[in-house]
């Protein structure tokens, strides 16, 4: 892979957010609140942090919104009429990212303690995914995970498809990888399935480099709860309130959006902005158009 310099980052923004229902029939999975932002804004913010000099996100549904939102960032964006995919939507971005390796972040990944400077120095081969490994403690049904890799960090296995003998480690991907320049990309489809597989297939060389650090998918609405409480704890504290917000009951362990107003108590809950409590909540997201427990 290239040097360090002049890194591009495509974060991953368009997905319809399918598993979020109904929180995202009303905000794109990118844009809902999560802490004091948005998934979207901890991901540019991260890779920034990181070391990214260009970054785009693509755009689909509720384009106009997530393209806001880039503007406010100070980013890139690229909107997708048709759905492209993770594959199809990099090589389009590739317009504004050049032809160089580009680090890619799925938005709906919350990942706060990550070592990015660590993960990029350690990047070789034609692409270099973040894993955590599944050690032998770990529930014996989840042991294998879906990627493969041999005593050298080399890849030789991704989901059920084995490309070559000597696996000894396995774990699980967690949506943050380098994608090497010279990968062939498809117009429409999906980087792990119709990019990654096939080149092992011909003999490519893809490595892992390993975490131990929480990564939290945002796609369900218990993972979702389950982010913003791992961001609560980042502050130290056992409740976040928006100086906006008005709160005359008890909150514990819970964040509360601006110009929220809490008359009833809230636990272990996130309340989005703008919405009134009128009665008790518990493990679950209060929004403006509905209380929904994180089942």
């Amino acid at each position: 892979m290239s040097a360090p310099q002049n890194l591009g980052c495509l974060i991953l923004a368009a997905g319809l957010g399918t598993r979020l229902r109904p929180l995202t029939d009303h905000v794109a999975k990118p844009l809902v609140p999560l802490g004091d932002s948005t998934p979207l804004a901890l991901a540019v913010r991260a890779v920034r942090a990181g070391g990214a000099t260009a970054i785009v996100a693509n755009a689909h549904y509720q384009a106009e919104a997530v393209a806001r939102a880039c503007t406010d960032l100070h980013i890139g964006c690229s909107v997708e009429k048709e759905l492209l995919g993770t594959a199809g939507g990099l090589r389009k971005a590739r317009a504004e990212l050049g032809d160089g390796d580009v680090l890619v972040w799925n938005a709906d990944v919350y990942a706060p303690t990550v070592d990015l400077t660590a993960f990029l120095a350690g990047r070789r081969g034609r692409a270099t995914l973040l894993v955590r490994e599944l050690l032998g403690t770990d529930d014996a049904a989840q042991v294998r995970g879906n990627v493969g890799w041999d005593d050298s960090g080399r890849v030789v296995r991704m989901r059920k498809q084995t490309a070559r003998d000597g696996e000894t480690h396995a774990g699980e991907f967690l949506g943050i990888h380098v994608v090497g320049g010279d990968l062939q990309l498809t117009p429409v489809g999906c980087l792990v399935g119709d990019v990654y597989l096939p080149a092992l297939g011909a003999g490519a060389e893809m490595y892992v480099v390993c975490t131990d650090a929480p990564a939290h998918d945002i796609g369900t609405k218990r993972a979702y709860l389950e982010a913003n409480l791992a961001w609560l704890a980042t502050t130290g504290k056992d409740v976040f309130a928006s100086p906006s917000a008005r709160v005359t009951a008890d909150v514990t362990r819970s964040i509360i959006g601006r110009d929220a107003e809490i008359a009833a108590a809230v636990t272990r809950s996130v309340v989005w902005p703008g919405t009134r409590v009128s009665e008790p909540v518990t493990d679950a997201i209060a929004t403006p158009f509905g209380v929904f427990p994180a089942d």
